[in-house]
């Protein structure tokens, strides 16, 4: 690799010119060149570990800061997206409790895994009205899919930035 080839670091997205390494005369203590570009491999690699571990951080108190209703609202984007169902479990709590009409779960991995083996697909709906009160949300909302369009209700319960209490409210006739 020629000397030009090694002007940037970039990893994961972070840029570390070359500028901020060791002066010249602080690379003749390192010893060989290839000794220098392995500790300043090495160096690059922690600096970046470093950021990585603040911005995992930054993101984790971020979801814990949010609001009941800010979690709600975020659950059913991914819950109807029809795409990212991981997006979905980073929401719950281990020991989510899921009640309706129709299933029962007492974990998030049961839940997710109900959700695996048969995705949501081909619905949509429309908020009608929500609400938020103290750890709880709740979302009332229009549910459509081919030949079902009925209200449906749900009440969010979080804690410590995560749903732990879903109770799903539906007039099972609809889908009769």
């Amino acid at each position: 690799m020629a000397e030009s080839d090694c002007n940037d670091v970039i990893v994961l997205d972070r840029t570390l010119p070359r500028a901020a390494a060791p002066s010249r005369p602080a690379l003749s203590r390192l010893g060989s060149p290839i000794d220098q570009r392995a500790k300043l491999w090495a160096s690059a690699g922690r600096q970046v570990a470093s950021g990585l571990q603040a911005d995992l951080r930054q993101a984790s108190a971020a979801q814990s800061a949010m609001k009941p209703l800010a979690l709600a609202l975020e659950y059913m984007q991914a819950f109807y997206s029809e795409r990212d169902t991981e997006a979905l479990g980073r929401l719950l709590h281990k020991d989510l409790v899921f009640r309706g009409p129709l299933f029962e779960f007492d974990s998030a991995q049961d839940y997710m895994d109900s959700l695996r083996a048969d995705p949501p697909r081909g619905m949509q709906y429309e908020i009608l009205h929500s609400f938020e009160n103290g750890s709880s949300a709740c979302l009332i909302y229009r549910f459509s899919k081919a030949g079902v369009d009925t209200p449906m209700a749900q009440l969010f319960e979080t804690e410590g930035g995560r749903i732990k209490r879903i109770l799903l409210v539906f007039d099972t006739k609809a889908f009769a």
